[in-house]
């Protein structure tokens, strides 16, 4: 047999899978035509392969897939070229052009491709194992047979019971995924089982024992069969002979019958032929009905677009009267819109697509269009004319009459009752809208620069300012305060607030209304579409010419605030910030273009005007800084520099005046002056250095005093007052000890040298070291605490005549005293140490009662 196990481990090699099990591996030849050049096929080519059938175990599933698979052998080893499923064998069939028998067919369901590839065993015995094989295994397996085609079953079923010795021993594969192997003659036993049931085997026995033939006696069985079928052949021909006279008179019948159907033809003909005449008749009546009617719903239709024309073409009279020669006052506005209107829809419908392309040319299509554009011309005209004239006149009435804060709202009024009439204009002709644009723009951009110039002034004079406004007043200022009166700095910002509460409302009303009124803003319809790109530009500019010029009286009230109280910029950019977070609310509520063009003028206005506000507060500052860079004063007579005071009394005032979001332009304040105070103080008391550290303990002390209460509470002032008060300390520290080791400098310095020779030597040798004997030591403490008590009062008498702030004086003194008494009770315990029954007199007690009484 073709099959061995040497092949069948090296397919398993090839597959590397251990869930595959290999039950038989056969070489073979596929045997393929191949094409010509020509486009014909030419002879069958034959190529060496290996068939090889598996079963593979799916995992957690518990079932046996079985699958054929087609090898290449080659000099590089084996190569799987594919591999089919055994449930898509559907036939086998054998070829019947070969006469060994050995070539075969496998039909396959999954192969896209028409041709199907023969296969060649090297022997018959080769081709029934493979294909008694496949038949076991799709009937074990798949409990579905293929086809077989050109091959007895029964002849494959008594050969594979005769070979049962020499066919291989099958494999079983167990539920848990393991082979197991069947014996050869379990395999003969059921090999007849596999192809024929036992009813269809009992029914052969039954059949061969009726002609006493065995059952592998096929030969002898299938020559009986044939000589059977001949038999009946036979009879049957027999049989047809006899009924000869039958035959004939049913062909005679037929040939009557015949007869008659060509008659009844020839009839049918004829009857045809007058239908042809009737038919075409009917046709010709049909035509001209159909043409009839055709022309009546023509004419009718012809007659419903004339009334349709000739309504479309009539003007009334009431609608001549109205347009050419009607009044345009108000109390006549609804009879113009009404006529205004119907000439829109005339216009309208003279114009294609409303009116059909065929009519456009009729003269009398062309004469009603000539007469309603002069018609459009004219009141297009007097219309705009009388808009600009009523627009100019009522901005003259109202900028006589009109007092105190402005209102618009009977001006919009009046104009509202003409919105209408310039929609329609602007149907008739959008070029007229430009016209009246420009004079409108001129006439309230006249009238907003007007109030806004002639309330600033009411405002600046209600405020009765006593200052001076020329300048603003200087940080440092000789002989005076630099502080404004409050009633001068309150008015001031009020001044500025009603400013704002006035205009920046009516800028937004107005910018509004301008939008709506000359055909700006989309119409109130919710589908109507956004202005576009070019019209958003032409509103902007417009926008901006409408509102020229209003921004420099708002200007110059910030200004004259700056000048009567600088800090009252604070104030100031505090109430722009408010109301910029007014528009943006807005915004946020209503969406971006919430408020109009005017909405976008206010943001604009309130942004440069904070600006303006910003820039003169900084400038402010500048000064301020710049005046205490060039400060400079003899150290002796300075004492505690002015601008130290000056700066925390303005930095209470800016506190006080901060609102909303303003902390950032007072710590950027801070941060730049307070810099610029320590370092000129530095840098005057740098001149002397023998009153340096005077000047700095004092000046330190007086910024802290000052500002002790803001900088519990603000950051950036806290930062400044730590910095303060290391400054101080330190020269605090510098100060006594150049008043201490100005009275007791030899005592302190020689405490220095005995603890600089405890650091090499012991204690019990200070004394016999030269100039630290006992002598020494006795005459040291004489020339120092020798009238202990004057040096104490030289001590005192020179704090206090240094320091031009008697409040300082406790104070240094108590630091003076605890800085003293400590270098003392340390010279007292080394003496103590190093010297035996040597004691300082005074001791510590008496010495810190010295202080006391001196304090006292």
């Amino acid at each position: 047999m073709a099959g061995s196990t040497d092949l069948t481990k090296q397919v398993e090699s090839l597959l590397e899978d251990p869930s595959q099990t290999i039950l038989m591996a056969m070489k073979l030849s596929k045997n393929q035509a191949s094409w010509t050049v020509a486009g014909r096929r030419g002879r069958l080519q034959s190529k060496p392969r290996i068939l090889a059938i598996g079963v593979r175990r799916k995992e957690g599933a518990g079932k046996q897939k079985p699958k054929i698979h087609i090898i290449k052998p080659g000099p590089q080893g084996l190569e799987l070229l594919k591999s089919y499923r055994l449930g898509a064998l559907t036939s086998i069939e054998l070829v019947s052009s070969d006469t060994t028998g050995r070539s075969f067919l496998l039909v396959f369901d999954e192969r896209t491709d028409s041709s199907q590839p023969q296969w060649t065993t090297r022997t018959v015995d080769d081709r029934n194992q493979l294909v008694f094989l496949l038949l076991k295994m799709c009937k074990d397996y798949l409990k579905t047979l293929p086809k077989v085609i050109g091959l007895d079953v029964v002849d494959l079923a008594l050969w594979a019971k005769k070979n049962a010795k020499s066919l291989p021993g099958g494999v079983r594969l167990t539920e848990e995924g393991e082979s197991e192997a069947v014996g050869v003659e379990s395999e003969s036993m059921m090999a007849q089982d596999s192809l024929v049931s036992k009813v269809e085997e009992e029914d052969m026995e039954a059949l061969l024992g009726t002609y006493v033939i065995g059952i592998d006696e096929a030969e002898a069985f299938s020559e009986r069969l044939k000589r059977e079928l001949g038999a009946l052949e036979a009879a049957n021909v027999h049989a047809i002979l006899e009924s000869e006279a039958l035959v004939e008179e049913v062909v005679d019948s037929l040939d009557e019958a015949a007869g008659r159907v060509e008659d009844m033809e020839n009839w049918l003909n004829v009857f045809n032929v007058k239908l042809k005449h009737m038919r075409d008749d009917i046709e010709s009546i049909e035509a001209q009905n159909n043409m009839l009617e055709m022309q009546a719903k023509n004419n009718k239709k012809l007659l419903e677009e004339l009334d349709t024309l000739l309504e479309s073409l009539y003007i009334p009279p009431q609608c001549i009267r109205v347009l050419g020669s009607g009044s345009l006052d108000e109390a006549a506005m609804p009879n113009t819109l009404e006529a205004v209107g119907w000439l829109v829809d005339a216009v309208k419908r003279l114009e294609p697509p409303q009116l059909d392309q065929n009519y456009v040319n009729m003269r009398a299509v062309r004469e009603k269009k000539s007469e309603l554009d002069s018609l459009k011309n004219g009141f297009v005209r007097r219309a705009t004319d009388f808009i600009r004239t009523f627009v100019s006149s009522t901005v003259e009435a109202a900028a006589k009459s009109q007092r105190g804060p402005p209102d618009h709202r009977e001006l919009h009024r009046r104009w509202s009752a003409y919105s209408q009439l310039i929609q329609c204009l602007k149907e008739l002709d959008p070029n007229v809208l430009d016209n009246i644009r420009r004079t409108y723009i001129h006439s309230v951009n006249m009238l907003l620069r007007r109030e806004a110039r002639e309330f600033s002034t009411d405002l600046r004079a209600s405020a009765r300012v006593s200052a001076k406004t020329s300048t603003a007043p200087p940080f440092l200022e000789q002989g005076g305060s630099t502080l404004p009166p409050a009633a001068d700095s309150q008015a001031a910002s009020d001044a500025c607030a009603k400013m704002l509460r006035a205009f920046l409302p009516l800028i937004s009303e107005e910018g509004l209304f301008f939008q709506q009124f000359l055909c700006f803003a989309p119409a109130a319809d919710e589908d109507e579409e956004p202005l576009s790109d070019e019209d958003a530009a032409a509103l902007a500019a417009a926008a901006e010419q409408l509102f020229d010029g209003i921004q420099e009286d708002f200007v110059a009230m910030v200004e004259w605030a700056y000048k009567v109280d600088p800090l009252r910029c604070i104030t100031l950019v505090g109430q722009t910030e408010a109301w910029q977070q007014q528009q943006q609310q807005l915004q946020l509520q209503h969406g971006a273009d919430a408020g109009g063009c005017g909405a976008v003028i206010t943001r604009k206005l309130l942004l440069e005007l904070e600006t303006r506000i910003r820039q003169n507060f900084f400038r402010y500052v500048e000064e301020a800084n710049g005046q205490i860079e060039r400060y400079d004063r003899g150290v002796k007579q300075a004492g505690v520099l002015s601008y130290v005071p000056r700066f925390a009394a303005m930095a209470v005032r800016m506190e006080g005046l901060i609102t909303n979001s303003c902390r950032d332009l007072v710590d950027q304040a801070y941060n730049k002056l307070v810099s610029t105070m320590f370092s000129t103080l530095d840098r005057i008391a740098q001149i002397d250095p023998k009153h340096c550290d005077v000047l700095l303990l004092e000046n330190h002390a007086a910024f802290q005093n000052s500002t002790y209460d803001l900088a519990g509470t603000i950051p950036t002032l806290r930062l400044f007052y730590q910095q303060s008060s290391e400054t101080y300390e330190t020269a605090c520290t510098r100060y006594i000890d150049s008043v201490i080791f100005g009275n007791f400098d030899k005592l302190f310095d020689y405490l220095q040298k005995i603890k600089n020779l405890l650091l090499t030597i012991e204690t019990e040798e200070i004394p016999f070291q030269i100039g630290f004997s006992k002598a020494d030591l006795r005459k040291v403490l004489k020339s120092q605490l020798t009238g202990v008590d004057r040096s104490l009062n030289s001590m005192f008498n020179k704090m206090r005549k240094n320091l031009t702030s008697g409040d300082l004086l406790p104070s240094l003194w108590l630091k003076c005293q605890e800085s003293f008494m400590e270098r003392y009770e340390e010279l007292e315990a080394v003496v103590a140490k190093c010297y035996a029954n040597e004691a300082i007199s005074p001791s510590s007690r008496e010495m810190r009662d010295a202080f006391n009484s001196i304090v006292a």
